[in-house]
C-alpha cells in the first residue's frame, strides 16, 4: 500500500513537471473516474485545470459518461461561458434563445440556458423555405414525423432515416440553387422508370411546422 502511494505522488510529481496547464475538451462526455483522475493529477496545484464543455450537449451516457460528473466539479469552479456566436445566424440564435430560455428546459437542475448574441454585423444567410406564407425570417424549421398507422408507433430507425432524406434533400436544394448540385427528388419520389424509392414503403410523412421563428 505504501509502495503505491510513494508511486503515485512520484507520478503527479512527473505530471506536473510535464504540463504546466491542463485543459480537458468535451467535459461534459466524462464520468467521475476520469475526473478523479485528474482532479488527483492536477487538482490544488499551481497548474490551471480548464474543464471545457457543455452540459447540455452531454450524449455520450451509453458508454458511460456522466453529466453529473460535470456538474459537480463545475460547483465552486470560476466559469466562464461565451456570449456570442459567431457560426450561427441572427434569426436561427434568436430562435433557440426564445425556445430554452425558460426555466426548467434541460429538466435537470444545474444544467441552464443563458441568451446569446449573433456576431457584430451578422446577417440571415438562410430562410426557411417552408415557413407560414408571407413570412421571408423564418430561421428554424420544426419537422414532426406522421405515422402511417395510428395504431403503432414510429419507430425510431424509421424516423431517423425520414430525417436524414429531408435534411440531404433540403442540402442538395440549397447546393442546386448556388448552381453547384441538380435539384433533388424528394424521398420515395416516382423514378423515371416509374418504381419507387429505396425503401418508400417504410418511410412516414414528414410534416414541416409552418410558423416563423
Amino acid at each position: 500500500m505504501q509502495c503505491e502511494e510513494t508511486r503515485a505522488r512520484e507520478l503527479r510529481a512527473a505530471l506536473r513537471r510535464r504540463f504546466k496547464a491542463v485543459l480537458i475538451d468535451e467535459f461534459q462526455d466524462t464520468d467521475p473516474v476520469q475526473f478523479e483522475i485528474f482532479q488527483a493529477a492536477f487538482g490544488g496545484s499551481e497548474h490551471p485545470l480548464f474543464l471545457i464543455g457543455d452540459p447540455k450537449q452531454a450524449i455520450y451516457a451509453f458508454r458511460g459518461a456522466d453529466v453529473f460528473a460535470y456538474l459537480d466539479a463545475a460547483k465552486g469552479a470560476a466559469r466562464f461561458s461565451m456570449g456570442v456566436s459567431y457560426r450561427s445566424d441572427p434569426g436561427l440564435i434568436a430562435a433557440v434563445n426564445q425556445l430554452f430560455l425558460p426555466a426548467g428546459s434541460f429538466l435537470i437542475d444545474g444544467i441552464n440556458y443563458s441568451a446569446i448574441q449573433a456576431r457584430p454585423g451578422a446577417k440571415n444567410g438562410v430562410v426557411a423555405p417552408h415557413a407560414a406564407p408571407g413570412s421571408d425570417t423564418a430561421s428554424l424549421e420544426l419537422l414532426f414525423v406522421e405515422r402511417n398507422d395510428a395504431s403503432t408507433a414510429v419507430k425510431k430507425a424509421v424516423a431517423r432515416r425520414t430525417a436524414a432524406r429531408v435534411v440531404a434533400a433540403d442540402i442538395a436544394r440549397l447546393l442546386g440553387e448556388k448552381g453547384q448540385h441538380p435539384a433533388p427528388r424528394r424521398a420515395g419520389a416516382d423514378q423515371r422508370d416509374g418504381s419507387r424509392g429505396p425503401h418508400s414503403h417504410q418511410c412516414p410523412v414528414a410534416h414541416r411546422a409552418r410558423r416563423a421563428a
